[in-house]
């Protein structure tokens, strides 16, 4: 949404979090699975699940827990108070214990929904996809629970459904929406990195020069679009618990169409 882009021009070194947030979890993820992954080789069994549930477990927690730092930064910069990226990582590694239980929390939930999708037969499949996309409409408030509310992983789940149930009815439609923006750019960017992989056959200079600013640019799509993400919940969250919010000029309302009997 625009609001969440306005927030987040007026405090542009949040920014660097979801770069550091992507660059560690990337490090942690493949410098586990990847040595493991290769000395199991194989098809996937009992022990590779494991292995990947183990990686993202490990991956996923630092993603958490500078979700909560960018999710601290937004509720202060609404109320106010601008903080950089040092602030709002110390008041994420207060909350440690319940990014760690989280990040085991949901990698177990997201081991089964991969062991159900991967089994044979369609009907798997189709309970698999079902499955992963309800847990992301239930867990869509989790982290500002979880920053705010200091909740253990299953009240956390049971109080972002609760405030989606009550409030919003579903977000599917505004994620959705929100992804559409930056798909393309997404896109732009792999479609420059291949043009500069194309290139090196014939240029290696112009083509390093290209795969760097495509490399460049999905970076910074990436991390523009976790931040406004993260801004985007933080919104909503306080739209749903009743706090304060600035004057975005529109009715947030009715853009979201409360609808508590849903």
């Amino acid at each position: 949404m625009q609001s969440s882009f306005e927030l987040l021009k007026q405090n542009r070194r949040i920014l660097w979090l979801p770069v550091l947030s992507g660059a560690v979890s990337a490090m942690l993820t493949m410098g586990i699975a990847g040595p493991l992954l290769w000395s199991l080789h194989g098809n996937l069994g009992p022990r590779q699940y494991v292995v990947i549930a183990v990686a993202a477990t490990v991956g996923t927690a630092p993603i958490i827990f500078f979700n909560v730092a960018i999710t601290y930064a937004a509720a202060e910069q609404i109320e106010g108070r601008l903080i950089g990226a040092r602030a709002a990582m110390r008041f994420a590694w207060t909350r440690r214990v319940l990014v760690v239980k989280w990040a085991l929390f949901a990698g177990v939930v997201g081991l089964l929904l991969r062991m159900i999708e991967n089994r044979v037969g369609f009907l798997s499949r189709l309970v698999g996809f079902l499955g992963a996309l309800a847990w992301a409409v239930a867990v869509f408030f989790v982290v500002p629970v979880l920053t705010f509310e200091e909740m253990g992983p299953i009240k956390a789940v049971e109080r972002s459904t609760q405030l989606i149930h009550e409030n919003f009815g579903t977000v599917t439609r505004s994620a959705l929406r929100f992804g559409s923006i930056f798909v393309p750019a997404t896109l732009a960017g792999v479609g420059l990195l291949f043009v500069g992989l194309y290139t090196l056959i014939q240029d290696r200079v112009l083509g390093f020069v290209l795969i760097g600013i495509a490399l460049a640019a999905i970076m910074a799509v990436s991390a523009v679009s976790s931040a406004t993400s993260a801004y985007l919940r933080t919104i909503l969250y306080r739209l749903a618990t009743g706090k304060s919010l600035p004057n975005f000029g529109i009715d947030l309302w009715s853009v979201f169409r409360k609808n508590p009997g849903l």
